[in-house]
């Protein structure tokens, strides 16, 4: 009683600690909730603009789409475009209002080696003097850029440029070319860019063909291919094209391709080593070509997140917690004080109960003796009925054992003496009466046609014999623990069509169908291959014995770490009351099966010793399926 008073008033002293903690756990879980909802709403709006961005540049690269598509729309409506009506109808186009960001719309032609010079030549008498089709290396054809408008300073660069002759702009033109629809290539340098703005780049191609060509297939398309109406970009330009987007909040890195590395960055519009606090990574597919889009946040947009709310929380939190803290103490500190006077009011009265404490000390020291040597002596007591329980349980159990044993006995005797005497039956009266009628055989020809159905019946039973025996050996070994196994990394698939190949012919031209399916690669298992054979002609022999109609299936396949052989038959079936003791010696479905009995058990206990699971399922009259478990070697 007095220690749990003692402990009652250690409670209490240390209430005030245990209190201040919990409303500081409190007030600091509030307050992170509080700051992990702020940040939450920031992210949404920043998710939200990453792909309202998102959408933003799909919908300006399908406005570029539209423009080619356009344009090419002028080539298919007209015999021929020259290069002022091509001028005038770019003009109308009013690229640098209506969509800004693209370089240029220009007309790349296909021109064959042989009539290059005279190209060169009528291009030069439009008034270019000192046109030519670049870089001059000789190939079967060119591709040369014909038109390019609006023809500014830059744009020039590019005129008579063959863009079949560098392989990025050769990649999407052929795919454009092929599938018939607006391709850009991948990151490049534009011919019209010098120094000091530099800038990445892209292109984006249609293809024109032959007016009145059927062009449905790529062998067609390559064949009436005149050209391709091109637009050239150049990143920077085009992302200051979008209205809206481009602020000191976010980071926005363009990528070419799926991966994200200083090669394939297109576009960055702020340079920053910074780690962001929000980061949204984004795929997207413009005209054939991948992106990736890295947008990140900076420090202006960062500090929109507003934690006051969750701030002021935590203050008020922690003062309110230090209040009630300091009323408690002083509320423990006038009880502590109550308390001491008590204790001096008291003290003589202590002294006096000290006396009877004594005496009741005394007592209690005695009959704490007592209570000791009474209990060691239940102990002692308790010990020795344990003892005996022991013992008996032990008893028990070996006589159970022992039954176990002499019923086992009992059972193998009665088996093998019925299997043994009913072949050797049927040998001993099949002989028996070939010897009586003997002399009659020889001149009967119909009685030799029985007598050799006799001596077909004497070897059938002698093979049966000879099989029984040869279980009962293997039975033997396997109950005495001698069976010998060598376990070795072998093809699953090897043994599985080996038992096949040996099985076959024991369907003797039934109608039942025999199917192998194995798995497409080696399964390479744990066994020892002559015992596992074993089992596997022991298991199809029973499917086919059993199975008069339908198909018996061997398969392999691999599930999770473990490879599966399923043998699975249409045949009769067994029954329900027979599934738990289908495994056991001398145990068969029925009493005409002409069978030994001890197949699946040893099966089983070959199973059992080479880590092999087997396991079945079967429906009366529907069929069994057996499947083994193996290991696969980690080899």
């Amino acid at each position: 009683m007095t220690n749990l008073i003692k402990r009652k008033r250690k409670l209490f002293k240390v209430m005030p600690f245990i209190l201040m903690i919990v409303l500081f756990t409190i007030t600091y879980q509030l307050f992170a909730t509080m700051k992990k909802t702020a940040h939450l709403e920031l992210q949404t709006n920043f998710s939200l603009h990453s792909q309202k961005f998102k959408s933003l540049v799909e919908q300006r690269m399908l406005a570029y789409k539209h423009v080619l598509y356009g344009t090419k729309g002028l080539f298919i409506a007209s015999d021929f475009i020259d290069r002022t009506e091509f001028k005038s109808y770019v003009k109308s186009l009013m690229l640098d209002k209506m969509f800004s960001g693209i370089q240029g719309v220009g007309y790349s032609m296909i021109v064959p080696a042989d009539k290059k010079d005279e190209f060169i030549k009528k291009v030069r008498l439009e008034g270019f003097d000192s046109y030519t089709i670049t870089p001059t290396t000789p190939r079967d054809f060119y591709t040369t850029i014909l038109y390019l408008e609006p023809f500014d300073l830059r744009n020039q660069k590019a005129f008579g440029y063959d863009m079949f002759s560098n392989p990025e702009r050769r990649a999407a033109m052929e795919k454009s070319r092929d599938n018939d629809t607006a391709i850009i290539s991948a990151k490049v340098t534009l011919l019209q860019e010098f120094e000091p703005s530099m800038q990445a780049g892209f292109l984006m191609y249609l293809p024109i063909y032959e007016k009145n060509t059927k062009n449905e297939t790529v062998g067609e398309r390559r064949e009436h291919i005149l050209g391709w109406i091109y637009a050239p970009f150049r990143v920077n330009d085009l992302m200051r094209g979008l209205q809206g987007y481009e602020d000191d909040n976010f980071d926005v890195e363009i990528y070419d391709g799926g991966s994200i590395s200083q090669e394939s960055l297109m576009y960055d519009s702020y340079e920053s080593s910074k780690i962001s606090l929000f980061t949204n990574k984004l795929e997207m597919t413009i005209a054939g070509r991948n992106w990736t889009i890295l947008i990140k946040s900076m420090p202006n947009f960062e500090k929109k997140l507003d934690v006051s709310k969750a701030e002021l929380v935590l203050v008020f939190g922690l003062i309110f917690t230090v209040f009630l803290v300091y009323i408690i103490f002083q509320l423990i500190i006038t009880k502590e004080y109550a308390q001491n006077k008590a204790k001096e009011m008291n003290k003589e009265l202590v002294i006096k109960r000290n006396e009877l404490t004594n005496l009741n000390t005394t007592l209690e020291s005695r009959v704490e003796e007592k209570t000791e040597e009474l209990q060691k002596s239940n102990e002692l007591l308790e010990a020795h009925i344990a003892d005996l329980e022991l013992l008996n349980s032990k008893l028990t159990k070996a006589k159970k054992e022992a039954l176990q044993a002499a019923q086992a006995r009992s059972n193998f005797i009665s088996g093998i003496s019925h299997e043994l005497r009913t072949p050797l039956n049927a040998i001993i009266n099949f002989t028996d009466q070939i010897i009586e009628d003997f002399d009659e055989i020889l001149l009967d020809k119909e009685m030799q046609t029985d007598t050799k159905c006799f001596l077909t019946r004497v070897l059938l039973n002698s093979r049966h014999l000879l099989q029984l025996i040869n279980d009962l050996l293997e039975f033997t070994k396997a109950e005495a623990g001698k069976m010998d196994y060598k376990i070795e990394e072998k093809d699953i698939n090897v043994a599985l069509r080996t038992a096949y190949n040996n099985t076959y012919s024991l369907l003797n031209a039934t109608e039942v169908k025999f199917n192998l399916t194995l798995h497409p690669t080696p399964l390479i298992g744990l066994v020892d291959p002559r015992r596992f054979l074993q089992v596997l002609l022991n298991l199809l022999s029973n499917a086919i014995k059993f199975t008069n109609k339908g198909s018996v299936e061997l398969k392999s396949f691999v599930e999770e770490n473990f490879i599966v052989v399923e043998i699975k038959d249409t045949g009769k079936g067994i029954p329900l009351d027979k599934h738990i003791i289908i495994f056991e010696p001398f145990m068969q479905v029925n009493n005409i099966d002409n069978g030994t009995g001890l197949g699946l058990g040893l099966a089983k206990r070959m199973c059992d010793d080479m880590g092999i699971g087997i396991s079945f399922t079967s429906i009366e009259g529907s069929g069994t399926t057996f499947r083994l478990i193996i290991k696969k070697s980690e080899g």
